[in-house]
């Protein structure tokens, strides 16, 4: 077995269970005697320099049995010798292929005169300052070496002079978090103008603060620079934006993308308005991955995922994002590119569901969803006062709907699942859809009720089918033209055998994945991890088995 492919899954272990030795594939050599040669003999294991963990003794080892591989050297979190650590580092920086600091300002000042010129091999470069609140000067190493090989940077917390500085063309990956002070959108547009070549961009809060919504006026009349020339990055396949509103969506106003590209976009704050949410989905109508409704040959995305947290359109034979997440840039490379996708959320969005919806539904920039066949709404909880009118809009723009899914409903009728088959789902919105399938994941089969209307005690729970099972047959029975063949319980509690019986009564086939029978085949699956994730995977991502 290939001693890098056993490294990696061990670190990754080890770091699910948080253990702070930096080197724990070094246990592998402690398996017999054949593992402990084949690891004294791996150059490759031993080219991770972590100088806040090693004394001198243990790096001259790493360093003797690395021999002439590139080295990974990595020094952050120690603010009270950060210059020693620099000097300690400073001979080995032209063998370095991967450089992670996190070092105070008078460190670098202190070693600038033994400063190597250039850095020929070092691939990934990481730097980021301790003090986020200070205004840090740009790093030696972006200022005065040459990095002629250069693929990855990160840069955190730093000033970045964009006007005198120019990023290496050579980057396929760039992150740039929290700049001190912040940047235009102009001057973050002409930095990377030159980075063609750019394959992952991730920027967490990169802007000067700009409007709030609360308080301000609607956005649509915000008048902005215009638009001369956009940036056309061909070969970006994600883009990951955590910012304010007005100023994330004039960013990506700038860029020319390929239809490919996954887009993460995390706004700061919510709209208290619709007209601000409309504004929004306006401005982003043309990022959405649709497929071309006259031409089945673009790829586009095949499932739409509404929650509390935002939106996210994707393809379900690709990898899907994390949803909604501000701690973004989480990507994990594969083989293959992630495929189109559009994450997009609100920080401050619980409670905003229903205008979100509505804006989205109602804004006339908004295309007609062609192609989205799956329609996942996870734990977007309705109460008796919720207006419908925009969830019947919500179906109005899927046309070729086949799979609706609810996930994470505990009581149905009382969280609005109810609600939105019986009101939502009108006979006439049935006709329009190719409604094939629905997916119940992890919805409660609680609300009984007799014939008298009451509701049942656990004793007499066996006798009658639960209130969810009625607004089913209900359903069915309006959308005769097309009928509804399949249902597909996955992972629900309080299922009884009289729900199965009376849902295949009207529907042809009823999946049952009951709690028990969905964690062995999960453990089958992840080969002997048990753990149960209540409500997070939804049928999109493979949580039934036909």
């Amino acid at each position: 077995m290939d001693i890098r492919s056993l490294r990696d899954t061990y670190n990754q272990y080890r770091a699910k269970h948080k253990r702070p030795f930096p080197y724990p594939w070094i246990a592998l050599a402690h398996i017999c005697h054949y593992w402990r040669e084949v690891a004294l003999d791996a150059s490759h294991l031993w080219t991770t320099i972590d100088l806040g963990h090693s004394n001198v003794e243990a790096r001259n080892t790493f360093l003797a049995r690395a021999r002439s591989t590139p080295l990974d050297i990595v020094s952050k979190g120690n603010k009270t010798n950060s210059t020693a650590l620099l000097q300690v580092a400073i001979p080995y920086l032209g063998r370095a292929r991967s450089l992670e600091f996190e070092l105070e300002q008078d460190a670098y000042d202190n070693v600038s005169s033994e400063f190597p010129a250039s850095l020929p091999l070092l691939q990934r470069l990481v730097l980021s300052h301790p003090s986020p609140l200070l205004v840090n000067p740009p790093p030696i190493f972006i200022t005065r070496c040459s990095t002629p090989s250069l693929k990855a940077l990160t840069i955190r917390n730093y000033v970045l002079p964009w006007k005198t500085i120019s990023l290496p063309r050579t980057l396929t990956e760039l992150k740039i978090d929290s700049p001190s002070p912040s940047l235009t959108v102009q001057e973050l547009i002409q930095a990377i103008r030159p980075l063609t070549r750019l394959v992952h961009l991730t920027l967490v809060n990169p802007f000067t603060q700009d409007p709030i919504f609360r308080g301000e006026p609607d956005l649509l009349p915000f008048q902005e620079p215009t638009i001369h020339t956009c940036v056309t990055l061909r070969q970006l396949q994600t883009l990951s934006l955590c910012t304010g509103g007005v100023n994330g969506v004039h960013f990506l106003d700038y860029l020319s993308l390929p239809s490919s590209t996954g887009i993460s976009l995390f706004l700061r704050g919510a709209p208290d308005r619709t007209a601000n949410f409309s504004a929004l989905f306006s401005r982003l109508s043309s990022k959405l991955p649709i497929m071309e409704a006259n031409d089945s040959s673009v790829h586009g995305a095949d499932t739409l995922l509404l929650d509390p947290k935002g939106i996210v359109l994707y393809h379900s034979a690709s990898s899907l994002p994390l949803p909604h997440t501000h701690s973004l840039g989480t990507y994990k490379h594969t083989t293959t590119p992630p495929g189109p996708y559009f994450n997009f959320a609100f920080s401050e969005s619980f409670g905003k569901t229903s205008a979100m919806i509505n804006a989205f539904c109602a804004s006339p920039h908004t295309p007609s969803l062609v192609g989205i066949v799956h329609l996942v709404l996870r734990a977007v909880w309705l109460d008796a006062e919720t207006n419908m009118a925009p969830w019947k809009g919500v179906f109005d723009h899927l046309p070729d709907l086949e799979t609706l899914e609810f996930c994470s409903y505990p009581l149905a009728i009382k969280h609005g699942v109810g609600r939105i088959l019986a009101v939502a789902l009108s006979a006439s919105t049935l006709r329009a859809l190719k409604l094939k399938t629905i997916v119940l994941n992890v919805v409660g089969f609680v609300e009984r009720y007799n014939s008298k209307g009451r509701i049942t005690s656990r004793k007499d729970a066996e006798k009658f089918s639960c209130e969810l099972v009625a607004r089913l047959r209900k359903l069915v029975s309006r959308s005769s033209s097309r009928k509804i063949e399949k249902i597909a319980i996955i992972r629900c509690r309080e299922v009884r055998e009289v729900d199965i019986a009376a849902l295949e009564e009207f529907v042809p086939h009823v999946d049952y994945v009951s709690r028990e029978r969905d964690r062995v085949m999960r453990k089958e699956r992840d080969g002997g991890d048990d753990a149960e994730l209540e409500g997070t995977e939804c049928f999109a991502q493979g949580g039934i088995s036909s």
